[in-house]
């Protein structure tokens, strides 16, 4: 079970999230190293920043303030966004995708901080699976028959996982470009009454009226005729 999530009172206000978020953009814009990649790095530093001030790590967790664990752990988001995004050119144009040792520390941080975000929203199942087959990719030499492998190093697994080809691959592109654009949209119809709207324009063409629509059993799914 995942943990429960905090009051809305202690998550922190719009107005901050959005300033926050323009702020970051227009310093990496003006240090001149806003590139193409750089909305992957900055969506999925800012989603994992609201998850650990949003969802507890347990349940037994204070729901009020953040704990010194949520801190820890925004700040290595934090930073791991910012290293990602200064050293996304260097690393994929100039060497080729070659790994340093920062990047493979920089790799850890960012698995240990993307499961256990994942395990705060969706329950451990789906990370604990994500590290059966990391040890699986690292220890393959060990498992018998048709399940070993030549193994990889931890290395080449963490830059792997450090690159535009896993973390910051296709499905995180398609969430920042799309998913979260209907996610937007269906909270802003949601909050300002246009979901009713959609609902009821339909039921007063169609000849019905609004008041007949709610005493009746049926549901909204007529409205796609």
């Amino acid at each position: 079970m995942a943990p429960a999530a905090r009051e809305q009172s202690s998550a922190p206000p719009r107005y901050f999230r959005i300033i926050g978020f323009r702020t970051t953009v227009l310093v990496f814009r003006r240090l001149g190293v806003f590139h193409a990649e750089s909305f992957l790095t900055l969506y999925l530093g800012f989603t994992l920043v609201l998850i650990f001030l949003t969802f507890g790590a347990s349940k037994k967790s204070p729901r009020g303030r953040v704990t010194a664990v949520d801190v820890c752990f925004i700040i290595a988001a934090i930073a791991v966004t910012i290293h990602y995004t200064f050293w996304f050119p260097i690393r994929f144009v100039e060497r080729w995708g070659e790994t340093e040792p920062h990047d493979i520390v920089a790799g850890a941080i960012l698995v240990v901080t993307v499961l256990e975000a994942g395990r705060r929203v969706i329950g451990g199942f789906l990370p604990g699976l994500c590290v059966a087959l990391f040890l699986y990719a690292l220890f393959g030499p060990y498992f018998p028959g048709v399940f070993g492998h030549p193994g990889l190093s931890l290395s080449d697994i963490l830059g792997w996982l450090y690159s535009n080809e896993a973390i910051y691959g296709a499905i995180t592109r398609v969430f920042a470009s799309f998913v979260f654009l209907f996610v937007v949209l269906g909270t802003a119809l949601e909050q300002s009454g246009g979901r009713n709207l959609f609902i009821n324009l339909p039921w007063c063409s169609w000849g019905g009226c609004v008041a007949a629509r709610q005493r009746s059993r049926s549901s909204p799914a007529p409205c796609s005729a």
